[in-house]
């Protein structure tokens, strides 16, 4: 039944949704379950959308509507994520994610080659690995590039040229977005 709710809410408000309505809706929604609402790249939002996010956080925490919101974002501090209210700080708690080893980062790359049955030079490896600083989307990117650069040209193994090449589609990738 919360399914039925959730997939009419846009029939019920034609204009904007505001904070109130929110409320109204997460109230009538989360009573008698446990209700969490992740919302990710919460830092790629339009500034206005985040702001009515902020207004609408904080109604909830006055509010004590049984719900909890994850809000996932890039920066950082919450203060960084939230700028438009201070007060929003007190109902939010924040939780640091730090940048991956570089362990961790060449598990990523090897079990998607594993899985993709193609393999990777080591200068490769350590060079995704490097030019990712920690963080396991550009490992992603990377490696995705670079095993399609290395199939592209008749290859099932990963070399250090192959990234070179990534680079450049994983730079205008990120650009885009």
């Amino acid at each position: 039944e919360t399914g039925k709710s959730i997939s009419t809410l846009s029939s019920k408000y034609t204009n904007s949704i505001e904070p109130n309505d929110v409320l109204t809706e997460l109230r009538n929604i989360s009573a008698g379950i446990v209700l969490i609402i992740i919302i990710d790249e919460f830092d790629r939002l339009p500034k206005n959308t985040s702001l009515v996010l902020a207004d609408t956080i904080k109604m909830l925490s006055d509010q004590a509507i049984t719900a909890t919101l994850i809000l996932v974002g890039v920066a950082s501090s919450v203060d960084d994520l939230i700028q438009q209210h201070e007060s929003v700080e007190r109902a939010l708690i924040q939780i640091v994610v730090p940048r991956m080893p570089a362990n961790e980062l060449r598990q990523i790359v090897a079990k998607g080659m594993q899985r993709l049955g193609m393999t990777i030079e080591e200068n490769a490896m350590s060079q995704i690995t490097v030019l990712s600083q920690g963080f396991p989307y550009y490992t992603h990117l990377l490696a995705l590039y670079a095993s399609r650069n290395a199939l592209d040209s008749g290859s099932s193994q990963i070399r250090q040229e192959h990234v070179k090449n990534a680079i450049t589609h994983a730079l205008t990738k990120s650009q885009e977005t």
